[in-house]
């Protein structure tokens, strides 16, 4: 399992390459979009590089299972938020049909 702190498009083709090596199920987080999580991100973008965080960027998970949607073979089964504390993160597993 890896978190994956890039755009939408980085980690589609993060994942595609991912698919052309897996035989059975890629399981994988990231950052769901939340609108407290997207205001978060912009005014962050104020603070000068030294003074931010690591940097996340919110998905939205409509957003990915379109784009998922377009891997041949393979299909979103299990997808569900993860909550601990300050924490928050989704999780969601391909599976090779």
């Amino acid at each position: 399992m890896f978190e994956v702190p890039y755009t939408l498009p980085d980690m589609v083709w993060a994942l595609s390459a991912l698919t052309r090596r897996c035989t059975g199920s890629i399981l994988f987080t990231f950052a769901p979009y939340t609108p407290l999580l997207g205001a978060m991100h912009t005014v962050g973008k104020v603070f000068p590089r030294s003074d931010r965080s690591p940097a996340i960027v919110p998905i939205a998970e409509s957003d990915l299972r379109t784009a998922l949607s377009g891997f041949d073979g393979w299909e979103v089964r299990r997808s569900g938020r993860i909550s601990s504390g300050f924490y928050k993160s989704h999780a969601m597993e391909l599976v090779k049909r």
